[in-house]
Order: structure tokens, then sequence, then C-alpha cells
């Protein structure tokens, strides 16, 4: 089994996940001012697909730090009050915002549509992340994109508002925003098939965090269960050991059957903990950065579905 397991991690691991955090990005340092600021990897790409060069869109925040764990400084705060346009993720992504002073009216949740599938985090484990202190797992489950349905709500939200920025453009908006649509419909019906094939094979997820929850809450797992592994991707015996003890809460039968999803970006040893407690563990992309090569952002959501296939696939 253990075996198996490594095999199986080494295979998925070598499908492409473990790419570098290097990028082409055009990010808040630029001189060039914007007419659009976004909070996260994501809804840059997705504003930028959506209007091309018509709109020049930044992301506030430095490419290798999350909007989750950055601490903006008096020079980002009046570069958004000058935006004429602020995109958040919402769902708890942002919680400096409570702590800066941003023009209301120009600030807009592009999780406005969906408030109450929010999912709660009903423990608080605080952790330190590196120079920028404590942070605590309570509060809302944040990746809501990992869900296609939640993410075309989402491209909903950027389209009308971009559009509402750029009158004139808006036919070209619609037209771009229709085209990344129909990829995420396209998704959204791979991951209602992936459904099927979770509850006929009986699988049990655990993971790392607690991040990929509304995509699991779409497969049909009623339970994630996780660790609350440092996000910073700091591994050590300790956080083997916590997986250790979650592992012997599992049912007893269908332990050939227990997928463990855990962030690419993880070591080699925290990879090698999870097979070793004999489970098939699948790296997941939280596309909370950008890639080296640039892979749009929707095959990057289709890659974990993909991996998560592949995986239930091989369980014999």
């Amino acid at each position: 089994m253990r075996r198996h397991c490594l095999m199986m991690a080494t295979t998925l691991l070598l499908m492409g996940c473990h790419r570098t955090q290097e990028s082409t990005q055009v990010t808040a340092t630029d001189s060039r001012a914007a007419d659009v600021f976004v909070t996260s990897q994501l809804l840059l790409e997705m504003a930028r697909s959506i209007s091309g060069d018509s709109l020049e869109i930044q992301k506030i925040t430095p490419n290798e730090v999350s909007s989750r764990h950055w601490k903006p400084k008096k020079g980002d705060i009046q570069k958004l009050q000058q935006a004429k346009a602020i995109l958040i993720n919402g769902a708890g992504y942002e919680p400096w915002k409570a702590r800066a002073s941003l023009p209301g009216s120009r600030v807009h949740d592009t999780s406005k549509g969906y408030h109450e599938q929010f999912i709660r985090i009903p423990d608080a484990v605080i952790h330190q992340h590196g120079p920028d202190g404590n942070h605590t797992h309570s509060g809302t489950v944040w990746a809501t994109w990992l869900d296609p349905a939640l993410a075309m709500s989402q491209l909903s939200q950027v389209t009308n508002r971009l559009a509402e920025l750029a009158p004139e453009q808006r036919s070209q908006f619609e037209r771009s925003s229709r085209d990344l649509k129909a990829k995420l419909e396209s998704l959204d019906e791979q991951v209602a098939q992936l459904a099927l094939v979770v509850s006929e094979r009986n699988v049990t997820f655990v993971a790392d965090g607690p991040f990929y929850q509304y995509l699991t809450k779409r497969l049909g797992v009623v339970e994630l269960k996780y660790t609350h592994w440092d996000d910073a991707m700091r591994f050590g015996e300790s956080n083997c050991e916590e997986l250790r003890t979650l592992v012997k809460t599992l049912p007893a039968d269908g332990a050939s059957r227990r997928l463990f999803l855990i962030d690419h970006r993880h070591s080699d040893e925290a990879v090698k903990c999870g097979a070793e407690l004999g489970l098939i563990v699948i790296p997941m992309d939280l596309c909370e950065f950008p890639v080296g090569d640039n892979q749009p952002w929707v095959e990057r959501l289709r890659g974990n579905v993909t991996r998560i296939k592949a995986a239930i696939a091989a369980i014999r």
C-alpha cells in the first residue's frame, strides 16, 4: 500500500503541479496608474481576460504575498483610494480591509452574489507566518473560486463592474465573459460527473487545511477532515504527527480509498508523510499565486478536478 501511494503521489506531482511562482504579471509596483485594483491573482487574470487592453488592471498585493496575510502600507492605501474601482474576493480573503480607509462606493465585493453559501470554519488555531505575524484559521473559507459555479458568479460581477467603467466596451467585455463562462460551465459539468464517481467509490477526503471545502462540498463530501498545517509551507515532524493523529480518527474500512488534498507548494517531505500514512496524495492548486508557465486560471481549476478523478480511477 505504501509503495502504491508513493507511486501515486509521484505520478500526480509530475502532472505539472510543482510550478514556480515566477511571473511577468504587472502588479501595483508599476508606474502606470491603475483604473482597477484587484486583491487576488484569480481576479487579476479574470478581469484582464475580460477587458483586454481597455482598462489598466493591477493587483495591489505582491505576487509572493497572499491578500490574507498582506499588510498594506500608506502608499498602498493611497493607490487604492485613487483607483476607479477596487475588486475584492470577499469571504474573509482581505482581513486588512477592515483597517483601511477605502472609498466604499468604489469597493466591489465579487462574492456578494453568494454570501449565503459561505462556509464557516468553526475551529480557531493560530500559527506564526514568518515576519507577517500570527494568523488564525477561524472565519470563512476563502477559496470560493474552486467551485466553478461560484467562479461563474464572480465572473458576472467582474464583467458588470468593468462594463460600468467602460460602457463603450460593454459588448466586447460581455463576449469575452461568455467565452470564459462556457469554459467554466464545461468544468462545472465535470465536477457534477465526478460527484457521482465519488459517491459510487465511497472515498474519504482529508486535507492539509480547510481551503478546499467549496469544491469538496460540490463533490458530495459531507465533512472534510483537515489538519492545520502552516500555509507558509514550513513542514516538520509536528505536522506529520498531526496528520497521523487525524488518520487514526478515520473509519477503519475503506483505508485504501483515502484521498489527501495538499497544496502543491508543499515540500516532498509533506507528500512523503501523507503517502507513508496510506493516503493517496493529490496536489491541489489554490490559484493564489501566478505560475511560471502562465497557464490560464480556468485550466488550473480544471487540473484540480482532473487529478482527483485520476486518483480515484487508480484505486483498486
